[in-house]
């Protein structure tokens, strides 16, 4: 008996799951490095990387957060009234766009259709800016979304390690023209408004504008690689900053961390 009424529920529900559909299957990751769901590609414009699927009331959709600092998740979702929807993140201290899609691994996006409803009306004020906000857009034009908050204090391109852009505001305060590299993210920031409209090149490009080094008389002039500074937490240099020559140095780099501490350091491109 208990046989027969075990059997008859597992039959009810594998023809119920049938009837409401709610077999779903999401991509899932997020950019956080520390995260067990890390994929450094899940920032990227048509993603294609690890995905799930549930047999669940629970989850009857998918969606995408893509916040203003560059973090994106994705995952599993309830089903949402609206497609596009905006917040801000009390852990992250940004504002983030989130989207929702009710089909197989239809979270492979930026949410790019929903930066696209964002109004391009440029608001009057006294305070705050007005910045680009867009995702997988390596340049902007008279059409391009357009983000104001009366607290952004910059406004911010974001450049990841595969090449995509990203723009929006920042309600932290840092000097106009800053760019510095945090993990595999690169961040320009700038202070009027829609600032945010060059592509971000390579880091080695835009931090190199911030620190400015000179050569010493102690430096031995090669033949073959560089001499370069080679020091941690230096924010300027002199005559007596240490200096290193290797014949396989191909260039010079200066680094500076998401707390502006700088690193001169050597690298021999050649071993990567």
């Amino acid at each position: 008996m208990d046989y027969k009424l075990h059997l008859l529920l597992v039959l009810c529900g594998g023809l119920l799951g049938g009837a409401v559909g709610f077999y779903q299957s999401c991509y899932w990751c997020v950019t956080e490095v520390d995260h067990p769901l890390y994929d450094p590609h899940c920032n990227e414009t048509d993603y294609n990387g690890y995905s799930e699927a549930h047999t669940s009331f629970d989850y009857s959709g998918c969606a995408v957060n893509v916040y203003e600092d560059g973090y994106v998740w994705r995952g599993f979702q309830l089903h949402e009234p609206a497609h596009c929807t905006t917040g801000y993140s009390d852990n992250r201290h940004v504002n983030y766009t989130h989207c929702w899609c009710p089909d197989f691994n239809c979270n492979n996006g930026l949410c790019e259709e929903c930066f696209a409803e964002t109004t391009t009306t440029q608001q009057p004020h006294n305070k705050g800016l007005s910045c680009y906000n867009c995702a997988g857009c390596p340049t902007v034009d008279e059409n391009t979304p357009v983000t104001y908050d009366e607290d952004f204090l910059t406004c911010v391109t974001i450049m990841t390690s595969h090449g995509t852009i990203m723009r929006g505001g920042g309600f932290d305060a840092h000097d106009d023209g800053l760019c510095y590299v945090d993990g595999s993210l690169t961040y320009c920031h700038c202070t009027s408004d829609l600032c945010n409209d060059a592509k971000v090149t390579t880091a080695a490009t835009t931090i190199a504008t911030t620190t400015t080094t000179t050569t010493t008389s102690t430096t031995q002039p090669p033949s073959k690689g560089l001499s370069c500074y080679n020091c941690v937490d230096c924010p300027t240099v002199d005559e007596n900053t240490p200096v290193s020559h290797e014949a396989n140095f191909l260039t010079c780099v200066t680094i500076m961390t998401s707390n502006q501490l700088v690193y001169i350091f050597k690298i021999i491109l050649d071993q990567f």
